[in-house]
């Protein structure tokens, strides 16, 4: 199964091209991609390519890094991706601010799984794992302002917002950095 990462009641797992349909329908729901400033793809052959060229690619990578599905344990269900990537590498990096030392979080979730903790179960795990195993300086992620469930889910977590509000190119909604240093993690004054 490839598992990367456990949590409660999650698996993260590496993606395979079998994952295309499931990726496709989340990211088909217009609710999921709100906030996200991108479309879906056209099709499901374009996700297995997005799988085969992208995130299949990067496991190879070094630095622990990559894209993962999300397979809820009871139902063996896929219910979302989530990732961590150097955050030099994210196409916004000079936008917000990112610099050496920093890892990007991202998150996704089918709607039916909004509201049952996953997010919040994720972005604990994917901390862990950056800040503990990675040995990052700091987890940061961009958010836009009216995403509030998410930034709900990075403060519960400890993230804290660090900068004013700006527009990344071709977005219409403000976006914010948010951030936790490894070290107020480890010592807990999240």
């Amino acid at each position: 199964m490839n598992v990367v990462l456990e949590s409660k009641r999650l698996i993260l797992r590496k993606f395979s091209e079998a994952d295309a349909d499931a990726l496709m329908l989340m990211e088909k729901d217009p609710d999921v991609l709100r906030y996200v400033g991108r479309k879906p793809l056209a099709d499901v052959e374009a996700y297995r390519i997005k799988i085969r060229t992208t995130y299949l690619r990067s496991y190879d990578s070094p630095g622990g890094y990559g894209a993962w599905a999300i397979i809820e344990k009871s139902s063996g269900e896929f219910i979302g991706g989530c990732s961590l990537m150097a955050g030099t590498e994210s196409h916004h990096a000079l936008e917000m601010g990112y610099g050496p030392g920093d890892v990007e979080m991202g998150y996704g979730l089918r709607k039916h799984s909004w509201g049952l903790g996953y997010a919040t179960e994720i972005a604990s795990a994917l901390l862990q794992k950056a800040l503990i195993e990675q040995g990052a300086m700091s987890v940061v992620a961009c958010v836009t302002v009216d995403n509030v469930a998410s930034i709900r889910v990075l403060e519960k977590t400890g993230l804290r917002r660090a900068g004013q509000p700006i527009r990344l190119p071709g977005e219409s909604e403000w976006s914010v950095k948010y951030a936790l240093m490894r070290d107020r993690y480890v010592s807990g004054t999240k």
